[in-house]
């Protein structure tokens, strides 16, 4: 079995994994890939992109490339098959978010992918960057909390 649990997206060459997971595997050896899909989470990614601004840090940021690599669920399921896999089950599943505080939101970010955005930054603008991306999930608050859309794919396929 090769498995990977939510750290597909940070590989840029992920054909090539796929097809080096196809080699290592014995006759009927599986392949199991859970990872955010593409444009997982407009919330994030928009707030994200409100905190560059809020905070004066475009010219910082662009020319940084993503650190992810998001594959729509089809071009998944074509590297499985280029790579020789059959028995091929790629599919979306949509969850809604729910957090009780902005640091719960803030503490969720920095373990999702803020820490790329973090690392161009001093420490007094990161602290700046990190509350304006948590003080914009103000706007997801409903009468349960914080709560915002994310989207994963999961794939499964078997080696023939």
């Amino acid at each position: 079995l090769v498995f990977s649990n939510s750290a597909f997206q940070w590989i840029k060459e992920q054909e090539k994994v796929i097809a080096l997971s196809y080699n290592a595997l014995k006759k009927s050896g599986r392949i199991a890939i859970q990872l955010p899909a593409k444009d997982f989470c407009w919330a994030m990614m928009d707030n994200i992109h409100s905190a560059i601004s809020a905070n004066g840090l475009k010219s910082v940021f662009s020319k940084m490339e993503s650190p992810w690599r998001f594959p729509l669920k089809e071009e998944l399921a074509g590297f499985l098959k280029d790579a020789g896999f059959g028995n091929i089950n790629v599919f979306y599943k949509d969850y809604k978010l729910l957090f009780e505080s902005i640091n719960d939101v803030l503490d969720w970010g920095l373990a999702a992918g803020l820490r790329p955005y973090l690392a161009l930054l001093n420490e007094k603008k990161q602290e700046r960057f990190k509350y304006a991306f948590a003080m914009g999930f103000e706007n997801y608050r409903t009468e349960n909390g914080i709560e915002f859309d994310f989207r994963r794919i999961f794939a499964f396929a078997e080696k023939q």
